[in-house]
């Protein structure tokens, strides 16, 4: 058997190199390659000759057929028990089959649950003018079918009592207010899905009031007056750096309020898929899932706000224009100086006064919050003097007199229009933070091994307005997080306890655009005219050059709180680098442009506040 195995071989070796080798060296490489690829084409084709021929599509048209009517049942299936009111026919009619194949031949949908979800953002009209409901989420449906909350039995509140999930409680009441909203004529169950829907917003007050300090669900919580915030900033409250400049005082009074939403852009491209689109920007495509989360008419609140705010130069000078002493410093050798050339040497006197909204947001994790304000006032009028005077007589009272109001900026009053924003983020937090499981809503527990007084997070902010235009980030840390924490400074109270303490630090960096405080009117440059060609009031004649500004400030911001019951006090004191830069004055001789008093390196100024909640 071996020798005729081997036999054979030998001659199939000896018949290669005599006959095919021959004729394979007579070829070139490329015509090889040639013949390789021809006998693959010819062989695939030899393939599929003797395979049988089906009809063109038929197979494939004909699966695709099956499944597509399958999926269609299902989902009226689906449609039919959300809607058991109605007769199946009104379905039918409003939804016929040969309408949505040609909405799933044209978004290529191929299951139940996608053609629930066309069905639901092509079809809204016939689904309104038809009164067919098709819930946003199924389970939650399916939880107030449990509850028998879409019955008019109005028993709801020993079930309700059981759910301490805030997010849950959220949920069940949009869902219920939409299903209402397209079944109007239920109230024939005497009002009794109007009242469990009460119930449920009653509740979510309740567990939010324990979860959030001052943010409620917006559809739910209607108080008129939820509290009254008030500050005061003086410079004197840093007596160690204090020299009575720059940001002498301010004094803001604030009325929280669940009311006055005004939410232009709730239902809108620019409520929705602006701020989507925004969350995909790359530079803060990291937080898009919080960002989406965070909606324009999610847990928030409002208030409306007084402010005053008077800024004002080192040197004084009495009423005769003579230099006073400042600090123990004498400028005698000055005298010759007078208020009208005074602007040469200092940054000029500044006063606002102001009225406005802010917007305070968070999302439902507590992860992002945002405020926004809108405000209007007068710039250069009477109340920034009459503020620092008022001061001066019952504060400082061993302080000179602030005389050089005329030289004021804008001296006579100018209207004043002013818009900021602020995000901040939480970076590290025991309960939760953008980096960690922000997913899972209902069953994340947070960092067990994290202290629950580290919170560390970001904030991004910018202004745009005729005081002040700018843009800037900073970086923070506080004991409480951002749930415990409203915009206004108001803590919540933990379990069991009757007070709180808080206290927190914060850097930031703002890039400084514009400040009319200090240049002139304006928005991002000085732009003054004289409306009516003669006067000259709200003019700006003592302003410092675009050359001295300092563009780039560091503010670092230190806060400390007390809740107890209802009311809390805090106090806080901000350091921020020079805002302007320019030479001293040699007190042998006279100013001269470009030579400063102010130049101080740091500045410091304390704030003093007060919350009461209602």
């Amino acid at each position: 058997m071996k020798l005729k195995l081997y036999s054979r071989l030998l001659a199939a070796i000896v018949a290669y190199y005599i006959f095919v080798a021959p004729a394979m060296a007579q070829m070139t490489p490329a015509q090889q390659k040639v013949q390789t690829l021809t006998d693959s084409i010819e062989s695939k084709r030899s393939y599929r000759k003797e395979q049988p021929t089906p009809v063109l599509g038929e197979k494939s048209r004909e699966g695709a057929g099956i499944r597509s009517d399958t999926a269609i049942v299902k989902a009226k299936k689906r449609i039919k028990s959300w809607n058991q009111d109605l007769d199946t026919a009104v379905i039918e009619q409003a939804l016929p089959d040969s309408i949505i194949r040609k909405l799933m031949d044209r978004h290529a949908v191929f299951t139940s649950f996608e053609i629930l979800e066309l069905i639901k953002g092509t079809l809204e009209g016939r689904l309104k003018n038809n009164g067919i409901y098709i819930p946003r989420d199924a389970e939650t449906y399916d939880e107030l079918v449990s509850l028998n909350a879409l019955k008019g039995n109005g028993i709801l509140k020993e079930s309700l009592e059981k759910i301490h999930s805030y997010v849950a409680l959220q949920e069940l009441y949009e869902e219920l207010a939409r299903y209402i909203h397209f079944k109007e004529e239920l109230s024939s169950f005497e009002r009794g899905i109007e009242s469990n829907l009460d119930q449920i917003a009653d509740q979510s007050n309740f567990i939010s009031r324990k979860e959030f300090s001052e943010y409620r669900f917006t559809e739910t919580s209607r108080q008129v007056l939820k509290g009254i915030n008030i500050y005061h900033d003086n410079d004197f409250f840093c007596p160690v750096i204090n020299r009575d400049m720059n940001y002498t005082g301010g004094l803001r009074l604030e009325l929280t309020t669940d009311l006055i939403k005004i939410r232009l852009f709730a239902n809108t491209f620019l409520g929705g898929r602006a701020f989507r689109f925004v969350s995909k920007i790359p530079v803060i495509n990291f937080f898009s899932k919080e960002i989406r989360r965070l909606k324009i008419d999610n847990i928030s609140y409002q208030s409306l706000f007084y402010g005053i705010e008077a800024y004002t130069p080192y040197l004084r000078f009495d009423s005769a224009g003579t230099a006073l002493k400042m600090n123990g410093d004498q400028y005698a050798s000055l005298a010759k100086l007078s208020r009208d050339n005074s602007y040469l040497n200092d940054r000029p006197f500044a006063g606002i006064a102001y009225v406005g909204r802010a917007k305070y947001r968070i999302n439902q994790m507590g992860t992002v919050r945002t405020r926004g304000e809108f405000s209007i006032g007068i710039l250069g009028g009477k109340i920034g003097e009459a503020f620092q005077s008022a001061l001066h007589r019952d504060l400082t009272i061993d302080s000179p007199a602030p005389i050089g109001w005329d030289k004021q900026i804008a001296n006579g009053g100018r209207l004043t229009i002013n818009m900021s924003q602020a995000m901040e983020i939480m970076l590290l937090s025991k309960e939760n933070d953008v980096f960690r499981h922000t997913e899972r809503i209902k069953g994340y527990q947070g960092r067990q091994n994290l202290k629950d007084w580290i919170n560390i997070y970001s904030s991004i902010e910018g202004r745009v307005g005729q005081q002040a235009t700018y843009a800037g980030a900073g970086l923070g840390f506080s004991n409480l997080n951002f749930k415990e924490r409203s915009g206004t400074q108001m803590v919540k109270n933990r379990p069991g306890r009757i007070f709180n303490f808080i206290f927190s630090c914060e850097v930031k960096y703002r890039y400084i655009v514009h400040n009319s405080m200090m240049e002139g009117f304006g928005w991002f440059r000085t732009r003054e005219f004289d409306n009516d060609g003669t006067s000259d009031e709200s003019l700006s004649k003592w302003t410092l050059g675009k050359s001295i500004i300092n563009r780039n400030m560091i503010y670092t911001d230190l806060f400390c709180g007390f809740r107890s019951i209802k009311t809390m006090v805090f106090c806080n004191v901000n350091f921020n680098s020079k805002e302007f830069n320019g030479r001293a004055i040699n007190p042998e001789r006279t100013g001269t442009p470009g030579d400063l008093f102010n130049t101080q390196k740091i500045y410091a100024f304390g704030r003093i506040g007060f919350n009461f909640l209602m």
